[in-house]
């Protein structure tokens, strides 16, 4: 489910098919989440650089579906793999 700093703290690779997805409950809740939101106090609170890795799973999560990873770890379009 969309946590707004954990997702500010993942990492992404903007060309490839994401490992990890957010899912948000309705258009409002992400609307009231991210327009409430104090972003200057998340964003200092960040360490430089910190970011979580596109495919770790941490205690804030709320896991719906766990895949098998297996085209990220054949190497994601870089290894000419087909999407599974």
């Amino acid at each position: 489910m969309l946590n707004v700093d954990r997702v500010m703290r993942t990492d992404y690779v903007i060309d490839d098919l994401q490992p990890t997805y957010f899912v948000i409950e309705s258009f409002k809740d992400l609307y009231h989440q991210t327009v409430d939101r104090d972003f200057d106090r998340l964003y200092r609170a960040l360490g430089p650089g910190f970011t979580y890795a596109n495919t770790a799973v941490i205690d804030v999560d709320d896991v719906l579906h766990r895949g098998t990873l297996e085209y990220h770890l054949r190497g994601g379009h870089t290894s000419q793999a087909d999407a599974l």
